[in-house]
């Protein structure tokens, strides 16, 4: 079907699949050469080519492990902390007519 929808030109973004076609290889693989934007769904342990060619577990590739494989746990925490907090302060910044409001109150305009 993803090969019909490319012959027709279909106008899309990306293409996103659940885990039952997450973990289908050739699936993946098609779509890179199709330059195609993807979001596929996988098990944590299942292997993924990655773009440098070689096999990697799919839990290899989040950031995290790689942050503490490299930088240990004292860098990996304050950078969770730091995007922790500029997680909190960004909305408050950028929508201060919410501030002092539930979230079912802000929700509601």
């Amino acid at each position: 079907m993803p090969a019909r929808a490319f012959a027709v030109e279909v106008p899309f973004g990306w293409v996103t699949a659940d885990e039952a076609y997450g973990q289908v290889k050739y699936l993946r693989l098609w779509l890179e050469t199709q330059d195609a934007a993807q979001v596929l769904a996988t098990k944590v342990n299942d292997t993924l080519v990655t773009t440098g060619g070689t096999e990697a577990r799919a839990a290899e590739l989040f950031l995290t492990p790689i942050l503490l494989g490299s930088a240990g746990i004292g860098v990996t925490m304050l950078i969770a902390a730091v995007v922790s907090t500029v997680g909190v302060a960004v909305p408050v910044v950028l929508a201060p007519e919410t501030r002092d409001q539930s979230l079912a109150e802000a929700s509601s305009r």
